[in-house]
């Protein structure tokens, strides 16, 4: 048979061709779809890296946005400067700023132990607790994420899509919250300086709610219960010191998501984002990316604080007195005893006058008396006897006879005038005295006159600045220049303020200051558990002051002005602690009303008694030997005292310290005995 090759040639070379056209073809599809199927994982790789740096950035940023305004009232006068500052918001960075004020209030509540400072700490943890549900419910919401997302995500261009412009969006349906590194650190830590102590309680165990952190500090632990308080609870939030934000693995963001014991009001530390975009290019269908992180606080960390908290320190309450300054005068030495001024006649007018106290002029007159007759005869030994001891007895003023003793002596009626008459010595305490009328023996004119001296007078200058036993002294000393033989002299059994003055060795009232505070409490016998609360206190106060022990020292040592009342307060403009008159620059619960129930822990007393007799019976006294020479004994009796009632911390109260002065009692009071 004859083949046609040619043909079959033809026909082969036909289906060759075929073949490769659809091997072509196929080639061409299979290339088409492997770079479909190498863009559509490129543009998966640029979603997924684009969500991961939104998702990135909602962790860097949630710590400070969103943030919650304070409320009027207890939350803006407690929390006012715990706060972020930059936002004047409450926030995720500042929140548990918070939680550790509420803490250091329930420790020292519960050292405290009273009925008022258990409930004012439990209304502290529900301030707290009240703004942490509502920066939840900003934390839950997804729209406070999306400029947080798109910040960053959109500087990711996703060519593999053809999205020049990034039109990725952040899914809010896909925001999900988590509670992830439980029992980790918060950003807050505390020492045990800051734990206050009481005899004969047992203090909160700082272990029980701190944990130790990157940089050995003890650091409150996060998404533990820090403490209860009857149905209130406290928690923190795990920001782990020194870690930045970054991704955390779907899986264990799932796993933490159940809140477990978390109560439900207790904010999140970790997020995931969706982003979401179109394959413009080839499948022309949406496409989304998870991812998940958890934020972290780098070097943002604080020491556990009350920042605006205040210790009272009440040193009310002073008397007006006229302060005299004696001059010298005729009870200085002549009427004082143990001296005396003999008066020899009927009257100091016309008497002999002598300030000798060995009786003189009694002698002379037991001389007259004796030789009598041998005088009134002219017997001239007898008479220069006499003129002799007028010589000597220091007559100070002869009356209606001369100064001249020899012929005083030589005059039978100035003989006579002795012999018919008296001496009677005038004191502060004769009888008849000094100050009675000219006609009796004793004549206080006429001894002024004689002896240039005056009753006694003086400067008088009105001072309202007197503390309860200066005003009895000034009193004292007023009336002893009136120049009363005696007087009664009262108190005004009513406190004052307090002032440093030493009780005994010498004349107390004559040195008194302004006393610092360490100074008043040695004085009034308060310095050992008082001074140690007063310092763990300061250290709640202002922690983070770098010469925090020179601080406290500072205020130790600062004077604590009479009749003021004083806080102890951080003063926001320096950072520094004070002891000053002046307010700090935020409100004050008003403390005389007896609702507020502040201070509410228990109130101790620490006296010092006061011995009268050595503060008012002491040479030099307001320019006089004595004002008095009679010690007054149990008639009077005077108090230093200082009442310390320590507080939680409740509305920003630490405690209220008084310091008081009091004089009881008082009498009569003679110069000389």
């Amino acid at each position: 048979m004859y083949r046609n090759y040619n043909r079959d040639l033809q026909r082969k070379r036909g289906a060759v061709l075929g073949l490769v056209v659809v091997s072509t073809l196929v080639l061409a599809i299979l290339g088409v779809g492997l770079i479909m199927l190498i863009m559509q994982l490129g543009g998966g790789q640029e979603i997924q890296h684009a969500t991961d740096s939104g998702n990135l950035n909602v962790a860097k940023q949630v710590l400070r946005h969103p943030g919650i305004k304070l409320q009027n009232g207890d939350e803006q006068n407690i929390f006012g400067d715990t706060i972020d500052p930059e936002t004047n918001e409450a926030n995720l960075l500042y929140y548990n700023r918070l939680v550790a004020q509420a803490l250091l209030i329930q420790n020292n509540a519960a050292v405290l132990n009273t009925g008022n400072a258990t409930s004012h700490s439990g209304q502290m943890m529900n301030l707290v607790n009240g703004i942490a549900g509502r920066l939840n419910d900003q934390l839950v919401t997804s729209g406070n994420f999306d400029k947080h997302f798109h910040d960053t995500a959109q500087n990711h261009a996703m060519r593999m899509f053809e999205q020049l412009g990034n039109n990725l969006t952040h899914v809010g349906q896909s925001h999900e919250v988590s509670h992830m590194a439980r029992g980790a650190a918060t950003n807050v830590h505390i020492t045990n300086a800051q734990i206050l102590n009481k005899t004969g309680v047992t203090p909160p165990k700082i272990d029980d709610f701190a944990i130790s952190g990157p940089d050995g500090k003890l650091y409150l632990v996060g998404y533990k219960q820090l403490t209860t308080n009857g149905g209130s609870t406290l928690w923190g939030v795990p920001l782990r010191p020194t870690q930045p934000p970054h991704l955390v693995s779907d899986k264990n963001f799932v796993t933490n998501q159940p809140r477990g014991p978390i109560p439900q009001f207790v904010p999140p530390n970790s997020f995931k984002s969706a982003g979401l975009t179109k394959d413009q290019r080839a499948s022309n269908m949406s496409t989304r990316a998870l991812s998940s992180s958890i934020v972290g606080s780098l070097k943002k960390v604080w020491q556990a604080q009350i920042p605006r908290g205040v210790i009272v320190v009440d040193n009310k309450g002073s008397f007006c007195g006229s302060v005299t300054k004696g001059d010298f005068d005729i009870w200085v030495d002549k009427l004082m005893n143990p001296n005396y001024i003999e008066v020899l006649g009927p009257d100091a007018a016309t008497g002999l006058i002598s300030d000798d106290s060995n009786g003189a002029l009694q002698n002379i007159k037991d001389y007259v008396d004796s030789n009598f007759d041998a005088l009134m005869s002219g017997d001239q030994n007898a008479r220069d006897g006499l003129s002799n001891r007028l010589a000597n007895a220091g007559i100070d003023s002869f009356g209606n006879f001369p100064a001249n003793p020899t012929a005083n002596a030589n005059n039978p009626d100035f003989i006579r005038f002795i012999h018919d008459n008296s001496s009677t010595r005038c004191t502060n305490g004769a009888s008849p005295v000094a100050t009675s009328a000219s006609s009796a023996k004793c004549n206080l004119g006429k001894f002024m006159s004689l002896y240039g001296q005056g009753s006694g007078g003086g400067t008088s200058n009105n001072d309202c600045n007197l503390m309860a036993v200066e005003k009895y002294h000034v009193d004292l000393c007023t009336v002893r220049a009136s120049g009363a033989e005696c007087a009664n002299v009262n108190s005004q059994s009513t406190n004052s303020g307090l002032k440093l003055y030493p009780q005994n060795g010498n004349c107390g009232l004559t040195n008194v200051t302004q006393g610092t505070l360490a100074q008043l409490l040695a004085q009034t016998n308060s310095a050992s558990e008082v001074t140690q609360q007063l310092v763990t206190y300061m250290y709640q106060i202002n922690p983070e002051a770098e010469d925090i022990n020179g601080q406290i020292a500072g205020v130790l040592g600062s004077t604590v002005t009479f009749d003021k009342i004083s806080y102890i307060y951080r003063n926001p403009n320096n950072n520094k602690l004070v002891l000053s008159t002046q307010t700090p620059p935020w409100p004050l619960p008003d403390l005389n009303n007896p609702s507020m129930n502040l201070p509410d822990g228990p109130t101790s007393k620490y006296y010092r008694q006061v011995n009268m007799d050595a503060l008012t019976n002491c040479d030099g006294e307001c320019g006089y030997p004595h004002p008095w020479d009679c010690p007054m004994g149990s008639q009077a009796s005077g108090q230093d005292w200082s009442e310390w009632t320590p507080s939680s911390g409740f509305r920003n109260i630490l405690g209220v310290l008084k310091f008081r002065n009091r004089a009881d009692g008082g009498g009569t009071f003679c110069c000389p005995c």
